[in-house]
Parts: C-alpha cells; sequence; structure tokens
C-alpha cells in the first residue's frame, strides 16, 4: 500500500487587523503580522473612529473632542507603523460603526474570499 500526501498550498494576499490599541488587539496584530510575514503578504492595520465615542460629549465641545481623538489615533497608528518597518503593511484610519467600517474593508481589501 503506498500512502500520497496531499498538500494545500495557502496563500494570502492582504491581512486586515483591526486595533483598538489595547493589549487584546496588541496579541492580534503579533498573528496578524507573524501571518503576513510567513505568507508574504501586505499586512493593513485599521482603527475605527466610531461616533459612539463622542456620543456624551455636549454639542459644544464635540468638534474639539473629535480632533483630539482624530490626533491621537493618528499618532498611536504612526508609532505602531514604525514597528512595523520590516513588513510590508499600511495603517488605515477610518470613521463610521465599526462592524460595517470593517466588513466594508474586508471586502475592499478582499480579505476574505468568498466561494
Amino acid at each position: 500500500m503506498t500512502l500520497t500526501c496531499a498538500t494545500t498550498r495557502i496563500a494570502f494576499k492582504n491581512v486586515l487587523v483591526a486595533t483598538d490599541f489595547s493589549p487584546v488587539s496588541d496579541s492580534a496584530l503579533r498573528f496578524a503580522t507573524a501571518t503576513a510575514r510567513r505568507y508574504s503578504s501586505k499586512l493593513w492595520v485599521t482603527n475605527v473612529i466610531s461616533p459612539a465615542e463622542t456620543a456624551l460629549v455636549p454639542p459644544e465641545y464635540w468638534g474639539s473632542s473629535q480632533q483630539m481623538i482624530e490626533e491621537a489615533t493618528t499618532r498611536q497608528l504612526q508609532e505602531l507603523g514604525s514597528k512595523l518597518r520590516d513588513v510590508p503593511h499600511e495603517v488605515l484610519l477610518e470613521h463610521g460603526g465599526i462592524a460595517e467600517t470593517i466588513s466594508a474593508e474586508v471586502e475592499r481589501l478582499k480579505a476574505i474570499r468568498k466561494n
């Protein structure tokens, strides 16, 4: 009896990971980075600023609060991007509902292939 070994080659063109800069998302980022390295993929790191973040801010402070959140998030994404120098990557700052925005990015980047 002869045994044959079937091998399937997996390829990922893009790897998308969302971050909120928490320790849990740091773990997800490490896994996504390792996956991108292993499969020579491009790593996309996204953060979504949700309207819920300023929902309880009085209207007169909404603009300045939004600007502060955006500046802090941009700075954190730049710092994160500088740590990913050895991996082809791009960082994205998005606005909107978190689930809807990430789903749209998955579709746009073809991060998940549908049959």
